[in-house]
């Protein structure tokens, strides 16, 4: 998992500026797929069976922390 967070992390801003509020999802340090919800997001991202991932919800860091308060 630590290697697709630093995967992400490399692409956080690029990913900020082009896919604000949709999800991502990251394996083995790669990134598999984007989409605007979750369900298209497995669609697209074909994980194998098995595999850990990292799915996470494109968003800045002001909006994130929002969202454990609620």
């Amino acid at each position: 998992m630590d290697e697709d967070i630093e995967a992400y992390n490399k692409l956080e801003k690029k990913l900020l500026e082009e896919h604000h509020g949709e999800i991502a999802i990251f394996c083995r340090g790669k990134l598999l797929a984007i989409a605007k919800d979750i369900k298209e997001a497995f669609k697209k991202a074909n994980v194998p069976e098995g595999a850990e991932i990292f799915v996470k919800e494109i968003l800045k860091p002001e909006e994130q922390a929002g969202l454990l308060f609620l």
